[in-house]
């Protein structure tokens, strides 16, 4: 089966599920009900493991209630995970992903904390990467103290 891909706001969700469909060139294309099987467990999944993950601190949990049970229904195979020595100890590192029965591996996963955000400070105190402040000119804010303008001050 190919794969369809619909990118950007160029068409109506009513177009997208209600006329796409049922075009005569596309309808054999579509497996609706094979979507539709796959659908099915992948919610009640992702639904059962927000419910878990709920109070849960460890990597672990992730591993056990999402990753492990999500590469089964896609038909993925997860690797055993690789033990990292860091300057805190010896830490879970990534496990190799496989796809479709290969022995190769095409991905590697790290499973993160439960209820921790991706793009913030990670859970050990690494602080997020540097970006660069906006200047309106060459030496924006040069010559300023922290105390603010003299002549302002009593």
């Amino acid at each position: 089966m190919d794969v369809l891909q619909v990118q950007g706001d160029a068409f109506s969700e009513y177009y997208l599920h209600k006329i796409l469909p049922q075009e005569a060139k596309l309808a054999p294309r579509l497996d609706a009900p094979g979507a539709e099987r796959s659908w099915r467990p992948i919610t009640s999944l992702l639904r059962n493991a927000h419910r878990e993950l709920r109070g849960s601190r460890q990597v672990r949990v992730t591993r056990r209630v999402l990753l492990d049970p999500l590469a089964e229904l896609l038909g993925w195979r997860l690797g055993d995970p690789e033990a990292i020595q860091t300057s805190l100890g010896e830490e879970d590192g990534s496990q190799p992903l496989f796809l479709n029965g290969s022995e190769k591996a095409a991905a590697r996963v790290l499973a993160g904390y439960p209820r921790r955000s991706l793009s913030g400070p990670s859970a050990r105190g690494i602080a997020p990467p540097l970006r660069p402040r906006a200047q309106s000119g060459p030496r924006a804010g040069a010559g300023r103290s922290h105390l603010g303008n003299p002549a302002q001050r009593v």
